[in-house]
């Protein structure tokens, strides 16, 4: 199952092409990260790679009362949902700014430094290198997200290395996670 909150936005006027929808999204990130993420639950913030844009072929279904159809607007985009989630398992998503060469060098300052910073955001907090995190506040969903960062910065490396989904849940601490 998905454990990560996604949004489809429904702008108004409708958006056309690419450019326009990237655009979009740049514009609207900053009121997500600042006004929306604060104000609702850690384990369901939203992260960009899960904030689709309604598409001009393919408009939201209403009900005779004008309410949103979830079921039928979501079957709409079932094959956009699908492909969002798998980039995020993919690791194409930066919870921070990968370094330039992703872990390439096997320079373990340069490991430790970005998973410590992973960490830092995803839990909104510094932990100690032998803290287990999940004592430490980290959920599963939260897991996900330090994994996806790692998965994404090992193949920025160039590094084709299988990352168990449960990485995070057999080595919880920074120290094992840099390692």
């Amino acid at each position: 199952g998905r454990s990560l909150n996604g949004v489809i936005l429904l702008p108004a006027p409708p958006l056309k092409g690419m450019d326009s929808i990237s655009s979009y999204l740049d514009a609207v990130w900053p009121h997500i990260v600042q006004k929306v993420n604060p104000i609702i639950p850690q384990h369901s913030q939203l992260i960009r790679p899960l904030v689709l844009v309604a598409q001009p072929d393919k408009p939201f279904v209403f009900t005779d009362k004008r309410s949103l159809n979830r079921k039928l607007t979501l079957a709409l985009y079932a094959e956009e949902i699908d492909a969002a989630y798998v980039r995020v398992d993919d690791g194409e998503y930066e919870e921070i700014p990968l370094p330039l060469s992703g872990l390439a060098s096997g320079d373990g300052d340069a490991a430790r430094i970005y998973v410590e910073a992973v960490v830092e955001k995803v839990l909104q907090k510094k932990v100690a290198p032998d803290d287990d995190l999940f004592h430490a506040g980290l959920d599963s969903l939260l897991a996900m997200r330090i994994r996806s960062a790692i998965v994404a910065a090992l193949k920025r490396s160039g590094k084709d290395i299988t990352v168990s989904r449960s990485v995070v849940y057999h080595d919880p601490s920074l120290a094992h996670l840099v390692a």
